[in-house]
């Protein structure tokens, strides 16, 4: 049997109809893409909470990179001061390019403070999403994730310790590097953290209680995210974050942080 070999082009009207429809179906890929990438337009309680681990575990693990790159393979210190030990510039600076924020990064000045001309207009320019947790219901530019600060922790004030300094039983995957606090009212590049001897009493920044960005429902706790030393994250509950705070922000087992009087 003879092979078919009538291959005849599209008509006008069929090629036009071929385009508007593969058209269409770009642009509804590109909408769903779009949906499911962009930190705004997360809706579901669930992505929302795994997008907020996600988050602190990503932050952990841009801060054991930036310890490896360093000299020493120590994290950046809580907060860089200027010669009169004012703080100017916060670790979630020095760690942004970690974050896949290349452009925040290179155009951030450490010659001016945090909140300079230049640094504010960068902030509003090029906003960077890392920092936030989708259900926090603080302002988008405020931090969603903060370090304990204590002589006693991974950071004491202007000090820069890294991972081989942790001494105590259970070591890094025992030790907190960063976790989750909601409704900070501290901007991503604000140099201010939670000092320990807040946290231990359980309160915030703001010297109110602990919150949860992800409040408790049926036969489930309200819980606050953890990223320890060795990269790994879980969630704590929120009832016991002090204690737990107290047990594993310190990098010894010493009953009791010696007092830091340099953290701002």
């Amino acid at each position: 049997m003879k092979e078919s070999t009538d291959y005849r082009p599209l008509s006008g009207h069929k090629v036009f109809s071929t385009i508007v429809a593969w058209a269409i179906v770009t642009l509804v890929v590109a909408v769903i893409v779009i949906s499911l990438s962009t930190p705004a337009v997360v809706r579901k309680p669930a992505t929302r909470r795994t997008v907020c681990l996600n988050n602190v575990r990503n932050i952990g693990l841009a801060l054991l990179n930036y310890a490896d790159t360093s000299r020493g393979n120590v994290f950046p210190p809580a907060y860089f001061p200027d010669q009169k030990q004012t703080a100017l510039h916060s670790w979630r600076a020095a760690i942004v390019g970690f974050l896949d924020q290349p452009a925040v990064a290179r155009k951030y000045r450490w010659g001016e403070a945090w909140n300079g001309p230049h640094n504010s207009r960068l902030a509003q320019e090029l906003p960077v999403w890392g920092f936030h947790c989708p259900n926090d219901p603080d302002d988008a530019s405020h931090t969603s994730y903060v370090v304990v600060v204590g002589a006693n922790t991974l950071f004491p004030g202007t000090k820069s310790r890294g991972p081989k300094d942790i001494r105590r039983a259970g070591g890094a995957g025992d030790t907190i590097l960063v976790f989750e606090l909601p409704q900070s009212g501290v901007h991503w590049m604000q140099p201010v953290d939670l000092k320990y001897e807040d946290a231990v009493r359980g309160l915030g920044i703001s010297g109110q209680p602990f919150s949860s960005a992800h409040p408790g429902g049926i036969g489930a706790d309200a819980v606050i995210n953890v990223c320890f030393a060795d990269g790994h994250a879980q969630a704590i509950p929120l009832a016991e974050f002090a204690e737990f705070v107290k047990k594993h922000a310190r990098i010894d087992d010493r009953s009791e942080p010696v007092p830091d009087n340099s953290t701002p």
